[in-house]
């Protein structure tokens, strides 16, 4: 697998009135209609590796137990997410809502994700995901496996396994797939198992600036996503009470003049389709 490469810039910016009128908040897009999903592209300027991925799209989501209090890099184990994916329009949305959280930041990951398919496409045809993350370099690595998602009015639910393993070690996965394969991980072991993997390949990946903050007993996630093909910003936030949380976060973006709409994919699905929407 190629290490991620340099930075370049491209499209992706939303075009028209109207579109940006969609996107302005919630109660605007109430009154349209939902917004179109072609509509809903993000503001795009560019980075890194080379996507190789031609398998079937799956997904990115969360829940943490009773409240959604902790942050997902310490979590660990296996849970059914649930999270709220609010697509925020542009790079002008992504700071305004990072200012008016200023004061209830707590901390900054940068994130490396890869992922991974059986040599004959057998994760991907069943839409299990098979992801390597890195946080702040080599600070921490987590490997972990989705099931299938599903992503219906900007909340999301999938069920979630991962591990943490030696970040000098989750390396070498990159450049030789199959020494996963080898690494008498449980979780992989399992992978084996059930789909009978007799090898691994490399898709490749992007990366995500991922800033937290404290709201209301919950972990606010706002993300900077940059693919090869353009750049997407995101409001995450675990809760197992979405239909209550969410009318909440909407009302926040209105308040402070934030432009968004409800994700219609996952991060994973974009770069797999290499699409912004």
């Amino acid at each position: 697998m190629r290490v991620l490469g340099v930075l370049h810039q491209t499209g992706g910016l939303l075009r028209g009135h109207a579109t940006a009128r969609a996107y302005t908040n919630r109660a605007a897009c109430r009154g349209q209609g939902r917004v179109p999903r072609g509509e809903e592209r993000a503001a795009g300027s560019t980075s890194v590796r080379p996507s190789r991925a031609n398998g079937e799209t799956a997904t990115d989501a969360p829940f943490r137990g009773e409240e959604a209090v902790n942050s997902r890099a310490s979590r660990p184990g296996k849970v059914m997410e649930v999270e709220i994916k609010l697509r925020l329009k542009d790079e002008e949305a992504h700071a305004r809502l990072a200012a008016a959280l200023k004061a209830s930041y707590r901390t900054t990951h940068e994130q490396e994700n890869y992922f991974f398919d059986g040599s004959s496409a057998e994760l991907s045809s069943a839409r299990v995901i098979l992801r390597l993350r890195f946080y702040n370099f080599d600070k921490k690595a987590l490997l972990t496996v989705k099931g299938k998602q599903v992503l219906v009015d900007g909340v999301g639910r999938c069920p979630e396994t991962e591990v943490e393993v030696p970040p000098d070690q989750a390396r070498g996965y990159l450049s030789d797939p199959n020494r996963l394969l080898e690494a008498g991980l449980p979780l992989v072991d399992g992978l084996k198992q059930q789909y009978g993997l007799k090898g691994l390949k490399g898709l490749g990946g992007f990366r995500n600036v991922r800033q937290e903050f404290d709201w209301e007993g919950l972990v606010l996630e706002l993300d900077q996503t940059r693919f090869d093909h353009g750049t997407v910003y995101e409001l995450e936030a675990e809760t197992p009470k979405p239909e209550e949380v969410k009318p909440k976060l909407e009302a926040l973006l209105t308040k402070h003049g934030v432009a968004y709409a409800d994700s219609a994919s996952s991060k994973f699905a974009n770069f797999i389709q290499k699409s912004l929407r």
